[in-house]
């Protein structure tokens, strides 16, 4: 130890500086007061764990602030959520900042088959959500009442999906090049009144659209929620729940009719992929939950659900900002040389 000794703690506080310090060794290189991470080093100013004040004073390269950490290059949030990573994604106010990102209520999704889910954690590439549940697929899973696990990705209890199309549930609002309309249900997409529909609260998304409410159905078409109205080359319909498309599925009375098609609640199941009453999903397709989500190749949402596509979209108080940056409820996201 170097300078005048005094009472350290167990990291020798004090050393090269001779100030009480932290368990880090606080006023090492600088003598200021510090924090665990040995504030006041290289620039003398008092700092939070990530050594604010080293090289100069100012913060550093912490990205994800809040209840939450994230840990995955697809990164999703937790608790209040907070995201770091390329894909990043934001949960809680839930703000978004990624190409395929988007940003939900309770919900956010991560990853190009990622998922999110209530307070859900994600970590992998292809991140997956949490709350009740674990998910384990390199495609990503959501659970709740089902477990999913196919290739595609599936949605649990408030439900969030993210596939490549991207669907929004709730209020639901849609933002992708198929785009759908929520509330009374306004369409506007690309081709706005091409094979799109909307139905009562239900929202209809275009080619990889999908609707919300007591079910909701992933088709390579659309699918409308509400008494379920579908209008669509894979249409598909729901609460009666007849189905009759390619990847169709449907839910609640639930009959399944389609090669990947899949139902839940009263479940039935007819097709390549298989649902199961809590809803366990194990196929390539996607399946639907009891509150019914779908997650195929389109990817849907439910419950507070939000699904984050290719075009990314953006639900309860969530904003989307930029291919990078990422700002949540408690959280702030900040580039790793943002400040530096």
């Amino acid at each position: 130890m170097q300078g005048r000794w005094q009472r350290s703690s167990s990291s020798g506080e004090g050393c090269r500086g001779g100030s009480r310090g932290s368990s880090s060794g606080e006023g090492c290189r600088g003598g200021g007061r510090g924090s665990s991470s040995g504030e006041g080093c290289s620039g003398g100013g008092r700092g939070s764990s990530s050594g604010e004040g080293c090289r100069g004073g100012g913060r550093g390269t912490a990205v994800v602030k809040g209840a939450g950490e994230v840990a995955g290059a697809a990164a999703v949030v937790k608790g209040a959520g907070e995201v770091a990573g390329a894909a990043a994604v934001v949960k809680g106010a839930a703000e978004e900042a990624g190409a395929a990102a988007v940003v939900k209520g309770a919900g956010e999704v991560a990853g190009a088959a990622a998922v999110v889910k209530g307070a859900a954690e994600v970590a992998g590439a292809a991140a997956v959500v949490k709350d009740a549940a674990e998910v384990a697929v390199a495609a990503a899973v959501v659970k709740g009442a089902g477990e999913v696990a196919g290739a595609a990705a599936v949605v649990k209890g408030a439900g969030e999906v993210a596939g490549v199309a991207a669907v929004v549930k709730g209020a639901a609002e849609v933002a992708g090049a198929a785009a759908v309309v929520k509330g009374a249900g306004e369409v506007a997409g690309a081709q706005q009144w091409g094979t799109a529909v909307v139905k009562g609260a239900g929202e209809v998304a275009e080619t990889a659209a999908v609707v919300k409410g007591a079910g909701e159905v992933a088709g390579a078409a659309a699918v409308v929620k509400g008494a379920g109205e579908v209008v669509g080359t894979a249409a598909v319909v729901k609460d009666a729940g007849e189905v009759a498309g390619a990847a169709a599925v449907v839910k609640d009375a639930g009959e399944v009719s389609g090669a990947a098609a899949v139902v839940k609640d009263a479940g039935e199941v007819a097709g390549a992929a298989a649902v199961k009453d809590a809803g366990e999903v194990a196929g390539a397709a996607a399946v639907v939950k009891d509150a019914g989500e779908v997650a195929g190749a389109a990817a849907v949402v439910k419950g507070a659900a939000e699904v984050a596509g290719a075009a990314a979209v953006v639900k309860g108080a969530a904003e989307v900002a930029g291919a990078a940056a990422v700002v949540k409820g408690a959280g702030e996201v900040a580039e790793r040389q943002q400040q530096w």
